[in-house]
């Protein structure tokens, strides 16, 4: 989609219900990024996290992984509060995570982590999947506790969750929900790269909600 320019990217809400066939021209709102090559909205980079500011409306978290501008290729991810309805930019949201370092991606994934550490409040996780913390191309997710405005960067997370040398980690990521039964919410991160059985098998791991 060129939105903002070449390569620029967009998101399209559908209010409900929808039914039968539709078109994006069709869509109540369409948020656009602030420059040409954000890649914002590419699959695995839009959650709906629910009502993060207790306003009462859905809210959206959305990633741009090419997003220049804390480097080239850095990344960034942008919480866009509801209600939601006509133009919108990503230049007004309300919450903007940046990454840290060029090229690490940050915002190929976006995902709504439910109440991860147990506080009460709703929580965001955000992949980086070219992140080298824990090796060339080992990739990363960060996590963010009930925070819904300001401008913040990868290095203030709450927690981050890194991989192996070129596992690249948060290649896919989403919150699943209790799976374990504790009753806390869980999530779970796909590594296309990691060695299993043989080289680059891939694995998905679950990281359990911590309670704290």
């Amino acid at each position: 989609e060129a939105t903002a320019g070449e390569d620029g990217g967009a998101v399209y809400a559908l209010l409900g219900p929808v039914s039968g066939a539709m078109s994006l021209a069709d869509a109540d709102a369409k948020v656009t990024p602030a420059a040409a090559g954000s890649s914002l909205g590419r699959r695995g980079a839009t959650a709906g996290p629910g009502d993060l500011d207790g306003d009462g409306y859905g809210d959206l978290f959305l990633g741009a992984y090419s997003d220049d501008s804390a480097g080239t290729n850095a990344g960034a991810a942008f919480v866009v509060l509801g209600p939601v309805s006509g133009a919108m930019a990503t230049a007004d949201a309300a919450m903007t995570i940046s990454g840290d370092e060029s090229g690490h991606y940050l915002g190929w994934t976006a995902a709504a982590a439910g109440d991860f550490n147990h506080d009460g409040s709703p929580d965001l996780a955000v992949g980086s999947p070219l992140e080298d913390g824990g090796g060339d191309s080992a990739g990363a997710v960060y996590l963010f506790y009930g925070v819904t405005s300001g401008g913040v960067s990868a290095a203030d997370a709450d927690a981050v969750v890194r991989g192996a040398e070129d596992e690249i980690a948060s290649w896919a990521l989403a919150g699943v929900g209790d799976v374990s039964g504790d009753g806390l919410d869980d999530l779970a991160i796909g590594a296309p790269g990691a060695d299993g059985d043989s080289t680059n098998a891939g694995a998905v791991y679950l990281l359990f909600g911590n309670g704290y």
